[in-house]
């Protein structure tokens, strides 16, 4: 905590020489995760950083998601957040559907859709019997 080291390392899979895809960095299992989206190939992949010091990234999941977005909305989805085996993804930021990446199906989140001009924003929480309505300091212990 004295001092911060920065490094840079090189991301997984093609150069980024064209502007046909989109990436994103979030955390999944406690790793480091590359989320790129492709417009061409309408798919996101996620590499995971298997090995911080000989930087080895893994490709672990590749998403199609032909079956939810149209060709048109694709360059406007985004992967939201990530709940357990689940991704939250934005489709045109008007639908939102989780996708399992373990048995590899969609599930919508709601019948309607979201009404445009709405930003969407992720409050992660955690479970807990603790009120968060106290008064003075509180002490958890593990």
């Amino acid at each position: 905590m004295d001092r911060e080291i920065f490094s840079t390392m090189s991301h997984p899979g093609l150069p980024c020489l064209q502007r046909l895809h989109r990436a994103e960095l979030k955390e999944m299992e406690g790793k480091l995760c590359w989320f790129r989206i492709s417009f061409a190939a309408m798919t996101i992949v996620i590499w995971m950083l298997e090995d911080y010091e000989r930087q080895v990234w893994v490709e672990r999941h590749v998403v199609r998601l032909a079956p939810v977005v149209r060709a048109l909305y694709f360059k406007q989805t985004k992967v939201i957040h990530i709940y357990g085996d689940e991704l939250l993804i934005a489709c045109s930021f008007r639908k939102l559907v989780f996708y399992n990446l373990k048995l590899r199906t969609f599930r919508r989140v709601a019948k309607n859709r979201l009404s445009g001009g709405h930003e969407l924003h992720v409050v992660p929480h955690v479970s807990s019997l603790v009120s968060l309505n106290v008064d003075g300091v509180l002490t958890l212990s593990v």
